[in-house]
């Protein structure tokens, strides 16, 4: 994505308009929460366990 880094261009806005950008970003990521997976997916947590690294010693 094209853009500049938001370290950046944060230094350029007030402290209000800091806040509710976040705000805003707080919304947009609570929508992406409310998305369901398709069912032939498995979880996040399954797919994440302390199972995946059974190659590691000292894991279970």
């Amino acid at each position: 994505m094209d853009g500049n880094d938001v370290e950046e261009e944060l230094l350029v806005l007030t402290e209000r308009e800091q806040y509710q950008l976040g705000f805003e970003a707080g919304q947009e990521l609570l929508n992406l929460h409310k998305i369901q997976a398709p069912k032939h997916i498995e979880s996040w947590y399954a797919r994440k366990s302390l199972t995946s690294f059974s190659g590691w010693p000292n894991i279970r």
